[in-house]
């Protein structure tokens, strides 16, 4: 059975992905990119506490300013979830940094940060630091942020 063919043009804007697969489908061309995030910028990873600290105040900043944290999110750009996951991190290093230090001393290169949240997370509920971390996040200076 014969196949129209037409000529394929990548989308000008993204309204338009669907008749963009549909014409690709028709022509038979190797896909190697269906869809253009012109105005995206790519996530850069973060290997080490101190980086997820800084990102983490980074978004508190934004948010202070006024922006949403959807908007804080998009503007650094990192997903909401890794804030939410890394967040014990940077509410440890506010509240009581010699605790951080004492956890940091046994986080190596390589390590992963997930872990080491979970430790500063366990950390923040032993050692009795929830009532400052709850006061600093009605106050603004911290993330009002929970896993969903």
């Amino acid at each position: 059975m014969h196949r129209e063919t037409a000529e394929v043009f990548p989308p000008s804007s993204l309204e338009e992905p669907l008749a963009f697969l549909v014409t690709r489908a028709l022509s038979r061309q190797p896909c190697k990119k269906i869809f253009h995030f012109v105005d995206r910028v790519p996530f850069k990873r973060v290997t080490t506490p101190e980086e997820s600290i800084r990102r983490y105040m980074e978004v508190v900043r934004l948010v202070r300013k006024g922006l949403s944290k959807t908007a804080a999110y998009e503007k650094i750009p990192i997903d909401r979830n890794t804030i939410c996951n890394q967040a014990p991190i940077a509410e440890l290093a506010t509240v009581s940094p010699d605790d951080y230090m004492e956890i940091r001393e046994t986080y190596l290169p390589g390590d992963s940060l997930f872990n080491f949240a979970k430790d500063c997370a366990t950390q923040c509920e032993s050692g009795g630091h929830m009532q400052e971390i709850q006061q600093l996040k009605r106050k603004g200076d911290l993330l009002d942020i929970s896993k969903r």
